[in-house]
């Protein structure tokens, strides 16, 4: 996963496990010009699939801990997300793009499931 330059790092969590490799959120924070060029963050990172418009309901913001990372879905907010690998029903190992604009500032928030 590559985090292009635009962004700077804003705060990380680590989940430990006793056995297996830990998990992370990240989250790192950029100018809203990053979200309108969202492609620019797809290319980056060209073996996730596209990233793709979705709602505060979609799996992506609702089965996961993002508020940990001061992240909070409203109507207003745009969402882009991206899943690899994609459709997996098993999230060992999955990493979840989240690319969120408040029409001011863009966050993008990265999940990297342990096993």
């Amino acid at each position: 996963m590559e985090i292009p330059s635009t962004f700077r790092f804003g705060q990380m969590y680590e989940s430990q496990v006793f056995s297996g490799a830990n998990s992370y959120l990240g989250r790192y924070d950029g100018p809203q010009t990053v979200f309108v060029n969202s492609a620019q963050l797809s290319a980056a990172n060209s073996t996730f699939p596209p990233l793709r418009p979705i709602q505060c309901t979609d799996p992506a913001v609702a089965t996961l801990e993002w508020g940990i990372l001061g992240f909070s879905c409203t109507k207003e907010m745009q969402l882009l997300a991206s899943e690899n690998p994609a459709n997996s029903e098993f999230p060992t190992d999955k990493v979840t793009l989240l690319l969120t604009s408040d029409g001011t500032r863009a966050h993008l928030f990265v999940s990297a499931e342990g096993h």
